[in-house]
């Protein structure tokens, strides 16, 4: 639940900083953030994969 949430914010800021550049997110790119590897399960990241 929580990296689900931890999704949806990153959408929304990537919204926001697009929007804040005068443009709209493309399919492509909102695909992307949803899409993330390293926030599709709950498993443990290390400091060096940041």
């Amino acid at each position: 639940m929580l990296l689900r949430r931890c999704r949806y914010y990153m959408l929304q800021l990537a919204r926001e900083v697009a929007e804040a550049n005068g443009r709209e997110l493309t399919p492509r790119e909102r695909s992307n953030v949803l899409a993330n590897n390293k926030y599709l399960s709950d498993y443990d990241m290390s400091d060096e994969e940041v």
